[in-house]
């Protein structure tokens, strides 16, 4: 007789039976036609020789007439046998990241990673050619770590994009889409080298300026509302005679207002300097005042550089001011007073002032009027360098 159902007799030791989608169960019966409809599945990633046995019966089309048999006596055996196949290895590492900015080429930014059902098989990890920043990125291929070619910058690059790829022994790989966001550290302004100022000394009351601009780079775009203080002064070279104080030093220099714009990188500042006539006074021709100055720029946000600027000042002749009264500098002698013979004589002290204080000097006469002869002699010139009185 012709075959007409299997009934299941005992369900599968390992892995599912289904009959069109539904859990078979045990001895259902199921008709010759529905036959193609029987599914064995096998537990996920499971595999293995006589990986499962199912019991089955069979039964014809003869019936139990006049005391017929129409199904097998004693259940039969099924062993399955699961071949195994390569599994495709399941990345579990994020799909995002974050590095801060500046941060060395060493740090790393993402590290990939990956499962594969396949015990004992290893994978290798890969950046995807040709997309996103991966030009800019190196990785480990066997731990998957993701590094920077060049220290992170913000201003130029926010994030970087790339793809990771996670490739099993059997050469078969999945990838992952992966963005790592650069986080923005403020940076601090950077100042351009200042040219040094040179200016003679005033020969008048007049006093001594100067305009002394100032540029810098600020890379963070967006930061505005910089100011300038100054914050040290030191003074060298001829500095004997030179009265004002550090903090009178200071206030010469007036730092006045920053520019700098949103969205552009360049700042300026134009300082002025001016210092009293009479502060200057005491140098001599060609005598020079060396101020070394430091201009500091705050970006505001914790960000503060410091520059050095230097203000020499040369000095020029200061004509010497004979300050003796009149009486000083008038002398008299009486005729046919003295004995005949004795030489008549007459002396005084001329007194001057030279602001120049180390400026030495020579006295000379010159006759303005009248026939009488005579000698007239001048003694040593009395002076200090340290003041503007001589004699």
């Amino acid at each position: 007789h012709a075959l007409q159902a299997v009934i299941i007799t005992t369900l599968p030791t390992a892995g599912t039976l289904t009959l069109s989608g539904v859990a078979v169960s045990a001895n259902q019966s199921i008709a010759l036609t529905n036959l193609g409809n029987l599914v064995y599945t096998p537990t996920a990633n499971a595999n293995g020789n006589s990986y499962a046995t199912i019991g089955f019966k069979v039964q014809d089309a003869g019936g139990t007439t006049n005391g017929g048999v129409d199904t097998s006596i004693s259940a039969n055996t099924l062993t399955v046998n699961v071949s195994a196949v390569n599994d495709i290895p399941v990345i579990t590492s994020g799909s995002s990241g974050t590095v801060a900015e500046n941060a060395a080429t060493t740090t790393v930014i993402y590290t990939a990673s990956a499962t594969d059902a396949d015990a004992g098989d290893t994978r290798t990890y890969s950046l995807k050619a040709a997309t996103g920043d991966v030009s800019l990125l190196n990785i480990n291929a066997t731990t998957g770590a993701v590094t920077l070619k060049a220290s992170a910058d913000y201003e130029t690059i926010p994030s970087y994009s790339f793809t990771v790829v996670a490739t099993d022994t059997a050469n078969t790989s999945t990838e992952q889409a992966v963005t790592v966001a650069v986080t923005n550290v403020n940076e601090a302004p950077t100042i351009n080298a200042i040219t040094t100022t040179a200016r003679n000394e005033q020969l008048d009351t007049t006093a001594l300026t100067a305009t002394i601009p100032v540029t810098f780079t600020d890379v963070d775009l967006t930061d505005v509302g910089h100011t300038a203080s100054i914050t040290g002064v030191v003074a060298s070279d001829t500095i004997t005679g030179l009265t004002l104080t550090n903090p009178q030093l200071l206030a010469l220099v007036n730092p006045g207002t920053v520019t700098k714009a949103s969205g552009s990188s360049s700042g300026s500042l134009n300082m002025n300097f001016s210092a009293p006539a009479t502060a200057l006074d005491y140098l001599a021709q060609n005598e020079v005042l060396t101020l070394t100055y430091t201009v500091a720029v705050d970006d505001g946000d914790g960000g503060v550089t410091p520059q050095t600027f230097a203000v020499n000042i040369t000095g020029t002749n200061d004509i010497p001011t004979i300050t003796t009264g009149t009486t000083d500098v008038t002398g008299a002698v009486t005729e046919d007073t003295a004995v005949v013979g004795t030489t008549l004589t007459d002396t005084g002290t001329i007194t001057f002032n030279d602001l120049d204080l180390t400026d030495a000097h020579t006295v000379s006469v010159e006759k303005v009027s009248g026939t009488l002869g005579g000698t007239l002699t001048f003694g040593s010139v009395s002076e200090s360098a340290t003041t503007t009185a001589g004699s």
